[in-house]
């Protein structure tokens, strides 16, 4: 995808619903594109009382809707404090290791449950491309889960939501409780 393409894709079909859904949350006015191979991201302050959004040129080689879910997946590190105000939750108490894959989890919840609730065409293309992210989110680190855990606990959202009886905001809400349990994560740091 060009660079472009994906500053387009912020500005004109994210911000705007991330913007809505988030107001407490201070997005950036553009995308910040990293000149970099590696196929990465990141959301974090700006010093000024704003945020930045980035992913790397190496994550723009990705599948079109993968590149969507990236973005979307930072933007949502933006909004987890807006997301946990609105949902009644509060953040687990976690040591800093189990701390930080506990926020990769729930910005991959946040990014595909509003994508499904919003551009559902592009959250079916990544549940029907799981094993692509997947391999696209590798073995994890000290700080990230796995590419497997990550993706086993968009499936188990998929497949709760995917029920013809099942309506999106009540399963997020079951969902995100049990993100902001403590178990959450010791469960799935063993994957």
């Amino acid at each position: 995808m060009l660079t472009a393409a994906a500053k387009i894709i912020y500005v004109c079909d994210l911000k705007p619903v991330w913007s809505r859904l988030y107001p407490r949350a201070r997005f950036p006015s553009e995308l910040t594109i990293v000149q970099s191979a590696d196929v990465n991201g990141g959301a974090f302050p700006d010093g000024a009382g704003g945020n930045i959004v980035e992913v790397t040129t190496g994550a723009l080689h990705m599948a079109a809707h993968l590149v969507r879910f990236a973005i979307a997946h930072e933007m949502s590190h933006v909004a987890t404090q807006d997301w946990l105000r609105r949902e009644g939750l509060r953040k687990p108490d976690l040591r800093l290791a189990d701390d930080c894959k506990w926020s990769e989890f729930a910005a991959d919840l946040i990014a595909f449950h509003t994508l499904w609730c919003h551009q559902r065409a592009i959250a079916q293309q990544i549940a029907n491309g799981f094993t692509g992210l997947q391999n696209e989110l590798g073995r994890g680190d000290a700080t990230h889960p796995s590419g497997l855990a990550r993706v086993n606990s968009l499936r188990r959202y998929y497949n709760d939501v995917n029920q013809p009886t099942a309506i999106a905001v009540d399963v997020f809400h079951a969902q995100s409780k049990l993100v902001a349990s403590k178990g959450f994560i010791m469960g799935l740091a063993s994957v």
